[in-house]
């Protein structure tokens, strides 16, 4: 038999909220999109979907402080609608995806701050 040798590892997108972003809404509800592939040949991609999230500072901002998971870890597509966004937070998503080969990649989303 042949044995084939799959290093690359999958990738992954935000587009809501995009890597890099930050947006404020008052709602507690918010719809996350992403695009994911496999591109080394072994299959089988695998998501996990971790949110964390962290007080908003003084000054309204989400800089300078320590994000903490927050909830379970979910295994969900893009378009997921995540609930539940407390006022005064900050939140973002880590997407991690593996494919059939073991290959790793980790992907974390903008942020979203959640006003009154």
């Amino acid at each position: 038999g042949v044995v084939l040798r799959d290093g690359r590892r999958p990738r992954g997108d935000f587009r809501s909220p995009n890597e890099g972003t930050s947006r404020t809404q008052t709602g507690s509800t918010f719809r996350l999109t992403w695009a994911e592939s496999e591109s080394g040949g072994s299959g089988g991609l695998s998501r996990a979907l971790e949110r964390e999230r962290r007080q908003r500072a003084p000054d309204g901002s989400c800089e300078g402080l320590m994000w903490r998971l927050d909830g379970s870890t979910l295994s969900v597509r893009s378009g997921y609608a995540a609930t539940g966004l407390k006022v005064g937070y900050c939140y973002r998503w880590r997407l991690i995806l593996q494919d059939g080969a073991g290959n790793l990649a980790t992907v974390i989303s903008g942020v979203v701050k959640r006003k009154p």
